[in-house]
């Protein structure tokens, strides 16, 4: 196939045509300063120029709110609407630490209970990633043997050649299409700029070995250690909601008498009530122990079940969180305990 690329501009004016016809086209917009993936109408302020997204493409898939069914009670019965999940979705923007979640997230939500929306979504999608052109202390994605330019997860992986556009790599079928598709935002040349690519693997260090980490969460459930890692943790979940591979959630019905909907909204096991029972027993009532279940979570209990790490080492997580709380250091500390670097 012949090289193609996309510009800045014309990645702008796609995402608009997208949205305009139909599509739920999520992208980069830049607000008060930050960029975050939302979705897009006429006037979102599309920008690409910036090291990475506060938020990931989670929310695409996965949203923070979604009405799942609708329901009416009458002298006849109850009456439930299911909701509709045939729109097309694009979303462009996220980094290979984004797209790798999502076969992640696959495992999960196609393991025991089939769950048709975040599935749906997915079959419905098209992901477009940028390949990263910068890294910071936080990012250790290589650490999980995965790379700044990685394609898992991915439909079409951009690299920049220069400052205002990529070089257009198709990865799957539904890459493939779209290109074919929207072939007139495409073109056949872009000058290049020698200073791109601008990383590489080595540029983002191996800093620990996820095996050694497992074993040792596996052997020392009660450990000291997890009260050291966690003693600034102030339990208010914003590493969760960044993340693009948490996936916790909660059902509730927002009703009247007469009618209702019911919804999927996020939760998260670092909040202070997500295991508080009706007793008002709490088996984790200190926030070591909350912070101790998502990093069990992430690097043992979703190996056992998938084998495979539930973190992608994007480092949101980190520069969220106002107590600088800091995975990567949380696991290069387990990982010299367990006889590590």
């Amino acid at each position: 196939m012949a090289d193609v690329f996309l510009t800045h501009d014309k990645a702008r004016e796609l995402l608009i045509h997208l949205s305009a016809n139909g599509v739920e086209a999520f992208g980069p917009v830049e607000k008060d300063g930050i960029h975050i993936i939302e979705k897009i109408h006429e006037q979102s302020p599309i920008n690409f120029d910036y090291f990475i997204t506060t938020n990931s493409i989670k929310e695409a898939l996965f949203p923070r709110y979604e009405k799942i069914l609708s329901y009416k009670i009458s002298q006849e019965g109850v009456e439930v609407e299911d909701v509709p999940l045939d729109k097309s979705i694009v979303i462009m923007g996220g980094h290979p630490c984004d797209a790798a979640s999502i076969p992640l997230m696959e495992k999960l939500f196609g393991w025991d209970y089939k769950d048709k929306f975040f599935l749906k979504r997915r079959e419905n999608s098209v992901v477009i990633t940028l390949a990263c052109e910068e890294a910071d202390n936080d990012c250790f994605c290589t650490s999980l043997g995965y790379s700044p330019r990685g394609e898992v997860g991915s439909d079409i992986l951009l690299e920049r050649v220069s400052d205002n556009g990529w070089k257009v790599k198709t990865l799957t079928d539904k890459g493939k299409n779209f290109a074919k598709e929207y072939a007139d935002y495409f073109q056949s040349s872009l000058e290049a700029d020698k200073k791109y690519p601008k990383l590489a693997d080595k540029d983002v260090p191996v800093q620990f070995d996820p095996k050694k980490v497992k074993k040792w969460i596996d052997g020392h459930f009660e450990d000291s250690l997890w009260e050291k890692i966690a003693s600034n943790c102030w339990s208010c979940a914003a590493c969760t909601y960044v993340c693009p591979t948490c996936h916790c959630f909660d059902i509730t019905d927002d009703a009247t008498m007469w009618s209702g909907i019911r919804t999927k909204n996020w939760d998260a096991c670092t909040l202070p009530y997500f295991t508080l029972h009706a007793s008002m027993h709490n088996p984790r009532e200190e926030h070591f122990q909350r912070y101790r279940q998502r990093i069990n979570h992430k690097y043992s209990i979703y190996v056992n079940l998938f084998e495979a790490v539930s973190c992608t080492g994007c480092g949101r997580c980190s520069r969220a969180c106002g107590a600088r709380v800091n995975i990567l250091e949380a696991v290069k500390m387990i990982d010299n305990a367990a006889g590590g670097k």
